[in-house]
């Protein structure tokens, strides 16, 4: 579940989301994460950011005990 929901959010951002500068995820990279930490570590930190973001989804999941397996 953790695999579709970060290429459905990526898809999401990517396609559906538009701002004046382009996509969504161009945005929130460019917006967000490279005024604060700068080319090279604001990639890191978005990177980090939404694999963490995927991770607490699948956490809460599995912490009501909601595991999917396909």
């Amino acid at each position: 579940v953790s695999y579709v929901l970060s290429g459905l959010f990526v898809k999401l951002l990517l396609f559906t989301i538009k701002w004046e500068g382009g996509n969504g995820y161009s945005w929130l990279y460019q917006n967000v994460f490279q005024p604060i930490f700068g080319n090279l570590p604001g990639s890191l930190a978005f990177a980090l950011s939404y694999t963490f973001f995927i991770w607490v989804f699948a956490w809460l999941l599995f912490r009501k005990g909601r595991v999917i397996k396909l």
